[in-house]
């Protein structure tokens, strides 16, 4: 599987990748950032890291180079904004799945539909008219960004499929209170580990229909396949 990878540079991203380098079932992770990569994952094999200044625009030329991509993982948003976090919230999320959706849809073998992963948070609210009490434009926006994705996967059913994860807070991969966190706020955090292993696990397997992924799921999924692997190591 070929998939691109956006918001590598972050806390998320960074996990994100090193789990894509690790599995084997994908062949080629295309990365779109505005800098440069670090180069322990530019100089990977299995990595094509592509510098993109506009998030707002994906030109032909830049579409070309995606070609055999299937899916993406998308980590682009405004945690806490200082203005109008509208065009980066909504605005690249869906000019992203436009362009995916228009021109590396049709190039997926055997009509394959495209799978695109958008990541949100626990926190966002979709009811636009809500009273909030805190980052009341952040959480609103990120919640526009969950229903944007769902329409346009409903309105392109027959070539697209958009899944929302919505993790709560996210905690350092190894770190020592992460289990004292996960006993008593299970359902309001998750290792980043974790979140990384679920959102690949969607992005390869995430069903027929497009929708959201709450914590809960995605620490049942990402622990899964952790507990999996430590058997399989076991084993071996």
């Amino acid at each position: 599987m070929k998939v691109i990878v956006t918001g590598v540079t972050g806390f998320i991203g960074g996990e994100v990748m090193n789990q894509c380098i690790l599995d084997s079932s994908i062949t080629q992770i295309f990365t779109l950032s505005r800098n440069p990569l670090p180069e322990r994952l530019a100089s990977n094999p299995k990595v094509t890291s592509i510098i993109h200044k506009d998030f707002s625009k994906y030109p032909e030329s830049l579409l070309e180079k995606l070609e055999g991509a299937e899916a993406c993982l998308w980590m682009i948003g405004v945690a806490q904004p200082k203005g109008d976090p509208r065009p980066v919230d909504i605005g690249y999320t869906q000019s992203a799945s436009e362009a995916f959706n228009w021109y590396l849809q049709p190039r997926i073998p055997g009509e394959g539909k495209f799978r695109f992963v958008h990541t949100s948070g626990i926190l966002s609210e979709k009811d636009q008219d809500k009273s909030l009490w805190f980052n009341v434009a952040g959480r609103r926006s990120r919640g526009a960004s969950e229903t944007e994705i769902l329409n346009f996967a409903q309105k392109h059913e027959k070539t697209y499929r958009g899944y929302v994860v919505r993790p709560g807070k996210v905690l350092a991969k190894g770190s020592w209170i992460a289990g004292p966190w996960m006993a008593v706020t299970k359902a309001w955090c998750i290792p980043v580990d974790w979140l990384a292993l679920a959102m690949i696990d969607v992005v390869k397997s995430g069903g027929e229909r497009s929708r959201i992924f709450e914590n809960g799921e995605l620490i049942e999924r990402g622990k899964g396949i952790v507990n999996e692997r430590r058997g399989s190591t076991r084993e071996s």
